[in-house]
C-alpha cells in the first residue's frame, strides 16, 4: 500500500499522464489495491515485530504474559526481591560473611556481559532489574539459554553487591520458564463465554477439543468456566484430557472464540 501510494504521489508531482491520451481524462483509473487479509497477530509477536522495526517495546512488555504465572513459581517481583532491606554491613566495607538467602527470579534477558570465567545477565520484568551471576561450569549447560530477550527463570542465593549498591544473585539454575511452567502446571481453567448461536457454540466446542488434543499425556488437569447468559459454570474434563501446558497450547487457547481468561494452579508455589 505504500509503494502504491508513493509511486501515485510521484506520478502526480511529476504531471504524468498516459502515454496514449492528450489529457488527463483519458488516463485509465489505477487498478484497486487488493490487500491480503491477515489473523489478528498474537501479543508476543507484535511485540517481536515492534522491538525489531523500532529497537524497542511499545505496546507493553513480554514478561507480562508470564506475570500472573511467575508469581507462583518465583521469589517475587524484581520490585519486591530487590526492595529487601540490605545486611548491616553492606557499603561499610564489611564482610559478606552473612547468611545468604535463597531466591527464584524470573525475567527477561535484557544484557549478557562476559568478564573471564564469569558470565553476567541483567534481567528485567518491568518491575525491576537483577544482576545474575554465572560461572563457567554452569555456562556450557544452558549457553542455549543466553539470548536477549530470552524469558528465563533462575534459582539461587542473594548476595548484597557492595560496588553495585544491590542485591544480585548466584545462579545454581537456569532455565526457559515454559519450560518450568510446563513442568509444574497442574490445573488449567479456561474462561469461556458461550456464543449465542447454537451453530457457533458447536464450533467453538469443537475448536476447543483441536486445540487440546495434541498435548494430551501430560499431568495438567483441565477444567472450562462456561459462560451463558450472565451464570457461569466450570466443567472439569476427565483424567484422559489432561494436558502438557506447553506455550503452544496456552496460545492456542487464548485465541479461541469466546476465550476471555486462561489461569493456571502449579504443584509447587514459592
Amino acid at each position: 500500500a505504500l509503494a502504491q501510494a508513493e509511486q501515485d504521489a510521484r506520478a502526480r508531482d511529476a504531471g504524468q499522464t498516459d502515454l496514449f491520451a492528450l489529457d488527463n481524462s483519458s488516463t485509465p483509473a489505477a487498478p484497486p489495491l487488493t490487500i491480503a487479509e491477515h489473523p489478528e497477530w498474537q501479543h508476543g509477536d507484535r511485540l517481536r515485530a515492534e522491538k525489531e522495526a523500532l529497537g524497542l517495546y511499545l505496546s507493553g512488555h513480554p514478561f507480562e504474559a508470564y506475570r500472573d504465572m511467575a508469581q507462583h513459581i518465583t521469589s517475587g517481583s524484581l520490585a519486591d526481591v530487590t526492595s529487601i532491606k540490605p545486611p548491616p554491613e553492606a557499603g561499610n566495607g564489611g564482610s559478606f560473611a552473612q547468611p545468604r538467602r535463597n531466591a527464584t527470579v524470573a525475567g527477561l534477558i535484557f544484557d549478557i556481559r562476559r568478564r573471564g570465567n564469569r558470565t553476567t545477565l541483567t534481567l528485567d520484568d518491568d518491575t525491576g532489574r537483577i544482576e545474575i551471576q554465572l560461572y563457567a561450569e554452569m555456562v556450557d549447560a544452558v549457553r542455549h539459554l543466553l539470548v536477549k530477550d530470552a524469558v528465563v527463570i533462575a534459582s539461587g542465593q542473594l548476595r548484597w553487591d557492595n560496588f553495585l549498591n544491590g542485591w544480585s544473585l548466584s545462579a545454581r539454575s537456569l532455565r526457559d520458564i515454559d519450560h518450568v511452567i510446563e513442568e509444574q502446571a497442574r490445573r488449567l481453567v479456561l474462561t469461556l463465554e458461550k456464543s449465542d448461536d447454537d451453530a457457533e457454540a458447536m464450533l467453538q466446542l469443537r475448536a476447543l477439543k483441536e486445540a487440546l488434543e495434541p498435548h494430551l499425556g501430560g499431568a495438567c488437569e483441565v477444567a472450562v468456566e462456561y459462560c451463558v447468559g450472565g451464570k457461569t459454570a466450570q466443567l472439569a474434563f476427565g483424567e484422559r484430557w489432561r494436558v502438557r501446558a506447553s506455550r503452544d497450547l496456552r496460545q492456542a487457547l487464548a485465541a479461541l472464540p469466546g476465550a476471555a481468561a486462561l489461569r493456571l494452579a502449579f504443584s509447587t508455589e514459592h
